[in-house]
């Protein structure tokens, strides 16, 4: 009788963070590295595509408000040309039609307010790479970030921290 061969080891998922603002690039590689994600980040939405367009990323996390475009329309683009990474949107602003628009054309898995504490990004980047794990149905549904503390809590539940 032939053994069985074991499943290959999990990849680390990689996120690319994308902002403007250099100490939210830092801050939040510091929260998804602790994590044990890998992180790279861009300081720009054309950054961001021509890093998507090498392939490997898992999911691109996005602010909202840059100089150079949004990031629903970032979300958009990385979704024409990269459709299988996942995606989700960082903001310190509260901007419905913006939000309303990803949600209607389902360009962001998340929608996360700033600030954010690291247990709300580590959540939410959990939730989106493997909802399942997570008990947050199919991940693509944008959700309010009081969502998210039902999503933590089943993650940690999980990974043995409750």
């Amino acid at each position: 009788m032939a053994a069985l061969a074991s499943p290959p080891p999990t990849a680390v998922p990689t996120v690319l963070y994308v902002d403007d603002c250099e100490s939210n690039r830092l801050v939040t590689r510091h929260a998804l590295l602790a994590a044990g994600y890998h992180v790279e980040v861009a300081d720009s939405a054309a950054a961001a595509l021509a890093r998507l367009r090498l392939g490997g990323v898992d999911l691109l996390i996005t602010d909202q408000r840059m100089p150079d475009t949004t990031g629903v329309a970032l979300l958009r683009r990385a979704r024409e040309e990269v459709p299988g990474v996942a995606r989700m949107v960082v903001t310190a602003y509260e901007d419905d039609d913006a939000r309303e628009e990803a949600e209607r054309d389902g360009l962001a898995s998340r929608w996360l307010t700033k600030p954010w504490s690291p247990e709300e990004i580590v959540g939410a980047v959990a939730a989106v790479l493997d909802p399942v794990a997570c008990a947050c149905g199919g991940g693509q549904e944008l959700l309010p970030v009081d969502g998210l503390e039902a999503a933590e809590r089943a993650c940690r539940a999980i990974g043995g921290d409750e």
